[in-house]
């Protein structure tokens, strides 16, 4: 499987941006998220399974599911100082927020 990664900046709405480079508009959301230590991937597992279980909300992954991988998004923190020090394994501080997109669980109608 080929994956991506589209990297999110805040620009004024008029700014103009040169190619290859492509200006997008994203809506936001609610979401639903996870701090985890780089390079704790696995954990994706525990914040999907918490979605699924949950009694209050639910998965609201996008139209284009894989292409963009649902909707689901990752915060680096300290990323460009971890990555310059070589994302040592003894305690360098790079952590992430991942973020998975959710909704209110309609309520059932009572009959």
């Amino acid at each position: 499987m080929l994956r991506y990664y589209e990297v999110f900046v805040t620009i004024p709405d008029d700014m103009e941006v040169p190619e290859p480079l492509v200006k997008k508009k994203f809506d936001g959301g609610l979401y639903a998220v996870l701090t985890i230590p780089f390079p704790e991937f696995q954990l994706w597992n525990n914040l999907s399974q918490w979605v699924e279980n949950s009694e209050t909300y639910e998965p609201n992954y996008s139209e284009l599911g894989g292409e963009i991988m649902g909707g689901c998004l990752e915060e680096h923190l300290n990323w460009g100082f971890a990555a310059d020090n070589g994302w040592k394994e003894d305690g360098l501080p790079g952590q992430l927020d991942l973020m998975t997109p959710i909704k209110l669980k309609q309520k059932e109608s009572v009959k």
